[in-house]
């Protein structure tokens, strides 16, 4: 059921954001402890950094693609998701991610085949069905 799923959920997050090594993870704290208080220019320093040391680290990717987005760096935030995606292509959140970055694009079957991509992953995603059936709703009424 939907808690399995969210225990598993957090143990597929946990792998991912070790999957660095520890330096990495040391860095990726740091990055995540900017962003959850809004620092979002010391959090780009530091996904940058990860990047730039940790090519192979989806993660990193990941992260720094969720900074641009909130700094409205939408085409750089696709590249990031992309790149992550390349490396870790059942990354339920970086499509999710994507599926944000496309609706705020104005790119409507982008973000819907972003979004299925992800539910089809993880089927218990709050978020990405919702925003999943508003876009799919939006269609059919003619709206987007």
């Amino acid at each position: 059921g939907a808690a399995e799923a969210q225990a598993i959920e957090g143990e597929i997050w946990q792998a991912w954001m070790l999957g660095g090594g520890p330096a990495a993870t040391s860095l990726m704290r740091s990055g995540i402890g900017a962003l959850s208080s809004g620092n979002l220019p010391a959090a780009l320093g530091v996904f940058d950094a990860i990047v730039k040391q940790h090519p192979d680290f989806a993660e990193g990717w990941n992260k720094r693609a969720t900074v641009l987005f909130l700094m409205g760096a939408l085409d750089a935030a696709v590249a990031d998701c992309e790149r992550g995606l390349g490396l870790e292509p059942r990354h339920f959140g970086a499509l999710s991610g994507l599926g944000l970055i496309r609706m705020r694009q104005d790119r409507v079957d982008d973000a819907i085949a972003a979004f299925e991509k992800a539910l089809a992953l993880h089927p218990h995603l709050d978020g990405a069905k919702a925003n999943l059936e508003t876009l799919r709703r939006k269609r059919r009424d003619g709206a987007i």
